[in-house]
């Protein structure tokens, strides 16, 4: 059986002869306490070239305490969760975990790279139904370097807080204490990263003033390191389909904004391969989208005016094929075709691309291409105006305007911070304006589809889609309205 659980720890380095504080009146108490000592041996895994690690995930087979089994740590904007299943006699990777992270490990197998033995004392409150309030782990740690033709051992030793049911201010307590008595806060070091002795492998190296491949290479590293957190967490069976779609259009808008920078052909390979994966993920986000939105409308109306099964049919029409188009995307996400895409944007990640002429201290560029993609944002959006709101028109102009603020996005280095944040939000309120109205044409689509269905069924008919269309019309109306305002 899986089991997830968010985690929540601060670490903090200690001397070998540190010496644990008392915690009384700072450890909260809401149940029952103990203090004991316990051993664990801790296999961790990864690929050959630190894949999951490069990623800030860790894979480990641990022995020795309650939390015995096989543990994934996945990383989270302010925590980790982990994910464990029990503990199994073989010591091959089990295949729920080695399927979350097959799109990471990219056909590489996962081998053991380190064997960590640590004498641990705990500290560990718990409340009356005996869920944890809060750990402290004072850890000795042994450990030594797997799968290299020369072995290496490190030891050291660490503090850990854990935090479960305590609040932020009890963790802020014990800190104190923890620094009162001699101990640094230890950032977001891991254990595997002090075992192989290596500095925290997404941290930002970058200092002063940055070159042009700098600026534009840490904004694709960012799309790229997205794309692949989108990967784990569809496999999860969680939904971070629009987040991982924006992902992919950031990076092609890059390649293609500042296309002066980049090798053309392999820029143009990898655009088309993520132009692929979008339209994928674009199937199950525009039913997404189109589901609730027709749902809020159908109960946003009276009752009498709703007649017959209307959410049923709204809600069954685009959950199938939301489903369809999700089994999809799952099957090709276990396709070569895929992985290659995952491996491309990897290399991508660590050295884009660049242009063989491509002068490295001529920030200017970045700023040319940044202010041209505003110039024609702007040119679009007033020709399609001009055309009385051409509604494949005003699509094409939304589109210059995303690629036109994630140009200024990743410019914003060059830009300047004020003048960057202006150029977002000057193309971002027209992207948001002209998203509606293209919402509004997919939606008049797909209410048309329903009642030609519906206006065949038996205790069916098509008032009520008439009155949605008419809705959508409406809306469509009012965002031409706003587009047009916001020329003058």
């Amino acid at each position: 059986m899986v089991e997830t659980a968010r985690e929540r720890e601060d670490k903090y380095d200690v001397d070998l002869e540190f010496v644990l504080p008392s915690f009384d009146g700072v450890l909260p108490h809401r149940g029952a306490a103990e203090d004991r000592v316990v051993r664990l041996r801790s296999v961790y895994y990864d690929t050959a070239t630190l894949a999951l690690l490069d990623r800030g995930i860790t894979l480990r087979r641990r022995e020795g305490d309650v939390d015995n089994g096989w543990q994934l740590k996945v990383p989270g904007i302010d925590d980790r969760t982990e994910i464990s299943v029990p503990l199994t006699e073989s010591d091959t990777v089990p295949a729920e975990l080695a399927e979350l992270v097959s799109g990471i490990a990219r056909g590489l197998t996962l081998t053991p790279v380190v064997d960590m033995r640590t004498q641990r004392r705990v500290l560990r409150t718990v409340d009356d139904a005996g869920a944890l309030v809060v750990e402290v782990a004072d850890d000795m740690v042994d450990s030594t370097r797997l799968g290299t033709t020369k072995r290496s051992e490190r030891s050291w030793r660490e503090v850990e807080v854990e935090l479960g049911t305590a609040t932020e201010d009890d963790a802020s307590g014990i800190g104190e204490c923890l620094i009162a008595a001699g101990a640094k806060p230890a950032g977001r070091v891991t254990k595997l990263e002090r075992a192989l002795n290596l500095a925290p492998m997404r941290e930002n190296t970058h200092r002063g003033k940055r070159t042009a491949k700098e600026i534009i290479a840490e904004y694709v590293a960012a799309q790229a390191d997205a794309i692949f957190a989108g990967d784990v967490a569809l496999r999860r069976g969680l939904a971070p389909i629009h987040d991982t779609r924006v992902a992919t259009r950031r990076l092609r808008s890059i390649l293609r904004t500042f296309d002066p920078l980049f090798d053309g052909a392999q820029a143009g390979r990898l655009a088309d391969e993520l132009r692929w994966y979008a339209a994928m993920l674009g199937e199950v986000r525009d039913r997404q989208v189109q589901r609730s939105r027709q749902l809020d409308a159908v109960r946003a109306l009276p009752d009498e005016l709703v007649l017959g099964p209307v959410i049923a049919r709204i809600d069954h029409h685009l959950a199938g094929e939301e489903a369809e188009h999700l089994r999809v995307l799952r099957e090709e996400m276990a396709g070569e075709r895929y992985l290659n895409l995952l491996e491309t944007l990897a290399l991508w990640e660590h050295l884009p691309e660049f242009a063989s002429d491509f002068d490295d201290g001529e920030r200017k560029v970045v700023r040319h291409c940044a202010e041209r993609a505003s110039r024609k944002a702007r040119k679009r959006l007033r020709r399609a105006v001009a055309g009385k709101s051409d509604a494949v028109a005003l699509h094409r102009a939304r589109k210059a305007a995303k690629r036109a603020r994630y140009a200024a996005e990743a410019a914003t280095p060059v830009l300047g911070e004020r003048a960057a944040a202006a150029l977002i939000q000057r193309h971002k309120r027209v992207q948001r304006i002209l998203g509606e109205h293209q919402d509004t044409v997919v939606s008049r689509t797909l209410i048309r589809r329903l009642a030609s269905i519906a206006g065949t069924a038996t205790g069916e008919n098509g008032f009520t889609y008439g009155l949605l269309y008419e809705r959508e019309q409406f809306a469509a109306q009012r965002a031409e309205r706003k587009i047009v305002r916001r020329l003058k």
